[in-house]
């Protein structure tokens, strides 16, 4: 069984977190994985809090063996603008960090990235960004539309928007968290990415064309960056970031300096 650390994604629906543990302790992707470590994603708002609080909770009773880290983007109640995508790619990026110094360290054999929760964008940012940071495996937890529908934070509270601890004890709160275990349906989606460049690689020319050494132009990232317009070469071996490549540079030095 591989150990890993599970960045997930989180809005008003605990048992995405919950279930995609459960299939993945179950061998849903065809092996066995042992989540150690799960770093949870989730905006700043009093709803996607108490999700996270039932997470919390859950997972101290049936998997207390779980690292659990918190990652709320504080300030960040929904994601409406630019500015608001870029700080959960900042967020995505950071978490990732972390998760590769569990990984040096031995703590941890992988990283994984689940994407059900949250906001639809913050699934796409994590899909796309997980084929250029150093990610092993991508999936989605597919529940049945009753379970979605049941599933959402606002079933858990009382009337006076309180957590209802009573009734995530009950069964109905076992189906909802825990279809997998339940017999109910629950599957893990391998989503597909393709490692096509050594990261490594990619942060030491970023690096040098931040600080303005030297790269040649015939070094095959720089070819592939100007090509897809990251890169604009102005002169012999001078090079100038696009406004299209600003983002991505800006994300690998967030990475470089965490």
């Amino acid at each position: 069984m591989r150990s890993i650390y599970l960045i997930t994604s989180l809005g008003l629906s605990p048992g995405v977190v919950t279930g995609t543990i459960d299939a993945l302790q179950y061998g849903d992707l065809g092996e066995s994985y042992s989540p150690t470590h799960v770093a949870v994603i989730t905006t700043d708002n009093e709803l996607t809090r108490l999700s996270l609080e039932v997470v919390e909770h859950d997972i101290k009773k049936h998997n207390p063996q779980l690292v659990i880290h918190p990652f709320i983007m504080s300030g960040l109640s929904d994601i409406n603008t630019r500015g608001d995508n870029y700080k959960v790619m900042k967020m995505f990026v950071s978490v990732i960090r972390e998760g590769m110094k569990l990984k040096e360290k031995g703590a941890v054999e992988e990283i994984h990235v689940n994407i059900a929760g949250g906001r639809k964008t913050m699934s796409g940012i994590f899909t796309t960004l997980s084929n250029i940071f150093p990610v092993d495996m991508v999936y989605h937890l597919i529940t049945s539309p009753e379970i979605e529908r049941e599933g959402n934070i606002k079933n858990f509270l009382r009337a006076d928007n309180t957590l209802n601890l009573e009734k995530l004890s009950s069964e109905e709160s076992k189906r909802i968290l825990h279809p997998k275990a339940m017999g109910l349906h629950a599957v893990l989606v391998e989503i597909p990415i393709l490692r096509s460049i050594d990261f490594n690689d990619l942060l030491d020319v970023s690096l040098k064309i931040h600080e303005r050494r030297k790269v040649h132009s015939n070094h095959h990232l720089i070819r592939l960056m100007v090509r897809q317009g990251l890169l604009r070469e102005k002169g012999r071996e001078t090079l100038e970031i696009t406004s299209r490549g600003h983002v991505l540079f800006e994300l690998l030095s967030s990475f470089k300096k965490s």
